[in-house]
């Protein structure tokens, strides 16, 4: 069952390689030998997102009803099964309503050196907060300027370009962020939404 969700969201290789490290994995063994419906609990949360996944491909009402089935088995096998049913609720709500803190996608941070670098600056920013325990707003605003002039520096060492030197919009940023919010407010289309 896990090499056909393996294999249906990403490539039959995936599926492969999610059975073996299932089948290899020594407390999964230990536990579905014990008198507990565990093993009936990963074999039921498989074919749950299994027909899940589907379902989000073509709502079909077989589909329903298959996702339907599979989650009702899943709850009435063990009570960890409501989580997973959580899980699809909340990945459904967010696919029909969208998110709107969704950070950066690792495409877009690779086709926006910029990104990547702001983020690189924070992260470190933060860790360096945090390791050396640094109080105070003055400090802490003498920290993110110290990080963010090395950040600086090592772009203007690579020959990158400065945050200064990109292109800048045509519009002002509060009209660009007013659209972006009228945007936001309408709900999302899920591919295959069922109308």
């Amino acid at each position: 069952m896990i090499y056909l969700l393996g294999k249906r969201l990403a490539r039959p290789g995936v599926g492969v390689i999610a059975a073996l490290l299932l089948a290899l994995n020594w407390l999964h063994l230990e536990w579905s030998q014990e008198a507990r419906p565990y093993i009936g609990l990963v074999l039921l949360t498989c074919l749950s997102f299994l027909a899940y996944h589907r379902f989000l491909e073509s709502p079909a009402p077989g589909r329903i009803a298959q996702l339907a089935g599979a989650n009702l088995l899943l709850v009435y096998t063990h009570h960890f099964g409501w989580l997973v049913v959580l899980a699809q609720a909340i990945d459904a709500l967010v696919r029909r309503f969208g998110y709107r803190g969704t950070p950066a996608t690792l495409e877009q941070v690779r086709r926006h050196p910029e990104l990547a670098a702001n983020l690189f600056r924070a992260t470190q920013t933060e860790e360096k907060l945090r390791r050396e325990n640094i109080q105070g707003k003055t400090k802490a605003n003498k920290t993110h300027f110290e990080v963010g002039k090395k950040v600086r520096k090592t772009i203007e060492e690579l020959g990158g370009t400065m945050p200064e030197d990109l292109p800048k919009p045509d519009e002002d940023l509060k009209k660009l962020e007013k659209k972006q919010t009228k945007k936001d407010k309408k709900p999302r289309e899920i591919k295959g939404d069922c109308e």
